[in-house]
């Protein structure tokens, strides 16, 4: 390469331009006090280094030049003022600012510059300048690198681009969120207005069929000939289903929004069974559907769940089995086995000699509205809800429930569900203590029922033929029937039990047991029966006196239906008085002591919930506490929450009827005698 003659201002050497740079292999450039620059090395790392000599208008360009510029290097390298052939129009302008501004003042650069190559195509460079000066201070020429950072600016476009999708992306999210929330907003007040709804519709329907079936329950007691017994019937069963109808709605709805809580008390299953058999015991009879039910000798009757979810899943099985079997009978089995010290699982089995149902129908049992064929609801009625919501019910308390069935052959449903074992649980009554127990009957499946339950109790059943056959028998129990009386004539020394079915007296003197009938009731009749527990049964028996009853009702009609019921429960009328609101009950609480307070939640001036917990607040000192009852149509969910937070022991929903008022004043009466207790 040809020198330049002038030195730098420093007195260091430097090359002069070449004529023909392109002509010396390889092209080297050393700008001051640097080191030369290998063309392999400047194409390996995308630079090029340039040098214009503005005096004498001379270019010279690095072979790493050309070849970012894709320019034969054995052409002259382009002239300055040629270079807008190779920017773009912002960047040349932007090129020569930097250029004018350094002529002048000396002034370095360094700037990005969107380049263009011999093809066409675009490429980018970070551009770097600075000014030399003669011995005399003046400038003569302008040198500098490019690099190619097309690689980084499409790296930084793409992190642009990544970082506006992500900003779009972003706003769609904070969108999407603000939505969602508005739409929670909109959801939570539907919800309110549902629940409202259904509060307000519970409270209307269940006021007036308290009153209906109330009355119904307490006309039942009373002389009837067979039209007003027809009547009565009619009205109750009426009612009923209406009351089964919004229960079904109610629950259905709360399951579906996920609110439907469950109950943690203590409960018995033998009492389990006995009330879901017996709600069914008319209608069996009036069908001559014999309804029977077996309990396993070891089940464990104390457990702590949800007794009216339980019930509600049994009187399902039960009702449907009983709606679609016309002869033959409806079998509830019910089994426990421990799942460790704290829980047990439960299985109850429902069998029928029903219509059955087809393998199609099966596949649609628990979905919700679906009934086994499409005439069934006007043929057989319902809303096809009983079962989806069992399923739920089921499911809630960590159970399953299935079903077997074939067209003409019946079906059984089967569920099981864990609870707890109740830690202040008794061992099973074994009274009879292997005593054996004759049986007169012409029912298999009677006999089949009784003998499970005299095996629960500790005995054995066997059936007996004649009279020959008593040896070492003390009690028998007998099928009622019109030649009973003539029948049992051959069998003195025995003390009998005449057993009839339900809705039907019997036809002897001697002591009576309907069934289907309870463990407990079956028990009582071998106390009084057996000499060795009669005499335990006269020696364990007192007398308690009756309970101080405070309802408070702002329903006239309800306080007569519920005064009514509990004289039909051997409770005097002196002994029950009526207020209608919770500030009338907080001054008669406060005059005088009660053992039971049946508390309407809703009523005018102070509510139910209000009064209780202003009343627990005051008792505290008193040394006597009320055992209060929720008596309410209300059916939404957190009633029963409500009503326990704030100190109430049970809870009654609208309608009542007179067998439920009895098994609470016999709970109240219970757990008052416990409170009462002398430790």
């Amino acid at each position: 390469m040809k020198e330049f003659a002038r030195r730098p201002s420093d007195g260091s050497e430097f090359p002069s331009a070449a004529e023909n740079p392109a002509q010396d292999q390889p092209v080297s450039f050393q700008p001051p006090a640097g080191r030369p620059v290998e063309v392999s090395v400047e194409k390996l790392a995308g630079m090029g280094s340039w040098s214009w000599d503005h005096v004498r208008d001379k270019v010279i360009w690095s072979e790493g030049l050309y070849h970012l510029f894709q320019i034969d290097p054995a052409e002259p390298a382009p002239r300055y003022e040629r270079h807008d052939r190779l920017y773009s129009p912002d960047s040349l302008r932007l090129l020569n600012e930097a250029v004018t501004e350094c002529l002048k003042n000396g002034t370095p650069y360094q700037i990005e510059l969107e380049a263009i190559r011999q093809d066409g195509s675009h490429f980018f460079l970070a551009a770097h300048g600075m000014a030399d000066r003669d011995p005399e201070g003046r400038i003569f020429r302008l040198f500098g690198t490019v690099q190619d950072i097309t690689n980084q600016k499409k790296a930084e476009q793409q992190v642009r681009l990544t970082n506006e999708e992500l900003r779009q992306a972003n706003a769609r999210l904070k969108d999407a969120v603000e939505n969602a929330e508005r739409l929670a907003y909109v959801a939570q007040v539907a919800e309110r207005q549902r629940s409202a709804l259904l509060a307000v519709m519970s409270h209307e329907i269940r006021t007036p069929l308290n009153a209906i079936l109330g009355m119904a329950s307490l006309l039942e007691t009373t002389p009837l000939n067979g039209e007003q017994t027809e009547y009565v019937n009619t009205l109750s069963s009426s009612g009923h289903g209406l009351a089964a109808l919004l229960n079904d709605v109610l629950d259905f709805s709360k399951l579906e929004a996920g609110k439907l809580a469950l109950e943690r008390k203590p409960f018995s299953l033998l009492e389990l069974a006995h009330e879901s058999i017996f709600m069914f015991a008319g209608a069996a009879r009036e069908k001559n559907v014999e309804l029977t039910y077996l309990i396993d000798p070891r089940l464990e009757d104390r457990v702590i769940g949800d007794f009216y979810r339980l019930k509600q899943i049994l009187s399902n099985l039960l009702g449907n089995a009983l709606k679609f079997t016309h002869q033959g009978g409806v079998c509830l089995t019910m089994t426990t086995r421990p799942l460790g010290e704290t829980e047990l699982q439960f299985e109850a089995e429902v069998a029928d000699s029903g219509v059955g149902i087809s393998p199609s129908a099966m596949k649609y049992l628990f979905e919700p509205f679906q009934q086994a064929d499409s005439s069934i609801t006007r043929k057989f009625g319902g809303t096809g809800l009983g079962l989806a919501i069992s399923r739920q019910l089921v499911e809630l308390m960590k159970g399953r429930i299935q079903a077997d069935s074939a067209l003409g052959t019946g079906s059984t449903f089967r569920f099981q569900v864990v609870l707890e074992a109740d830690p202040h649980r008794e061992t099973n009554r074994r009274i009879l203590d292997g005593q054996t127990i004759g049986y007169l009957s012409s029912s298999p499946r009677n006999q089949e029922m009784l003998a499970s339950l005299v095996e629960y109790l500790g005995g054995k059943l066997v059936a007996l033929s004649s009279p020959e056959h008593r040896s070492g028998i003390e009690v028998i129990l007998a099928d009622s029937s019109p030649g009973l009386p003539q029948y049992l004539d051959g069998w003195q020394g025995q003390r009998v039990i005449e057993v009839h079915p339900f809705a039907e007296k019997g036809v002897t003197h001697f002591q009576k047991l309907t069934i289907p009938c309870s463990v407990a009731q079956l028990e009582e009749c071998f106390r009084k029966s057996l000499p060795k527990l009669s005499q335990e049964l006269r020696q364990t028996q007192t007398a308690s006196p009756s309970l101080r009853i405070l309802v408070a009702e702002d329903n006239k009609i309800n306080q007569r239906v519920i005064a009514l019921m509990l004289q039909k429960l051997g409770i005097p009328a002196d002994r029950v008085d009526m207020v209608i609101n919770g500030a009338e009950a907080l001054r008669e609480l406060s005059a005088r002591e009660y053992d039971l307070v049946l508390m309407d939640l809703q009523m005018p001036d102070v509510d139910g919930i209000t009064a209780t917990h202003l009343w627990r607040a005051a008792e505290v000192n008193s040394g006597h506490r009320v055992f209060i009852c929720a008596l309410t149509a209300n059916a939404t969910e957190g009633d029963r929450k409500r009503c326990l937070e704030v100190g109430m022991d049970d809870y009654l929903s609208k309608p009542i009827v007179l067998d439920q008022l009895r098994q609470l004043v016999e709970q109240a009466s219970e757990t008052i005698r416990q409170w009462h207790q002398v430790p």
